[in-house]
């Protein structure tokens, strides 16, 4: 069925990506994320942005890490948006070089992530390991640091 609305919810869809883009990207150039959330009152919650940001936060860990291991070609990462459950994915690329060696890579990326407090948690609690070599996405998680 078409709706009278199909352009507009479109064009809607498309100035909503560019301003979470235009968010993340005043983030990563150093805006705070108290300023950011009071730019968008009215838009989405102050609560929101804190989450949103945050996981933009553990996503640019996370790649630093895996940059630093010599891994970040091999492993693909998404954040799943502003809207709750906000969450980075991180998956097996289509196609790792030979020199990552697949059977041992879930374990490398885990080293790698553990300095900056961070793991990977397969959905419904399921094998991390095996999802991660079937190319399946599983969560980036925080881990509180030792005491």
């Amino acid at each position: 069925m078409d709706f009278s609305f199909d352009p507009e919810l479109a064009g809607f869809l498309d100035a909503r990506q560019a301003l979470l883009e235009g968010i993340t990207r005043a983030f990563r150039d150093g805006a705070s994320a108290q300023k950011i959330a009071e730019r968008l009152q009215g838009v989405f919650g102050r609560d929101q942005v804190y989450d949103y940001l945050g996981v933009v936060r553990d996503h640019d860990k996370a790649h630093r890490a895996l940059t630093e291991a010599g891994l970040a070609a091999a492993v693909r990462m998404t954040i799943s948006g502003i809207d709750a459950p906000r969450r980075v994915w991180m998956q097996l690329s289509a196609h790792p070089s030979p020199q990552d060696g697949l059977p041992g890579l879930c374990a490398q990326v885990r080293e790698a992530l553990a300095p900056f407090h961070l793991d990977l948690a397969a959905p419904a609690g399921g094998d991390v390991e095996a999802a991660f070599h079937k190319a399946e996405p599983v969560m980036l998680v925080k881990v509180k640091a030792r005491s």
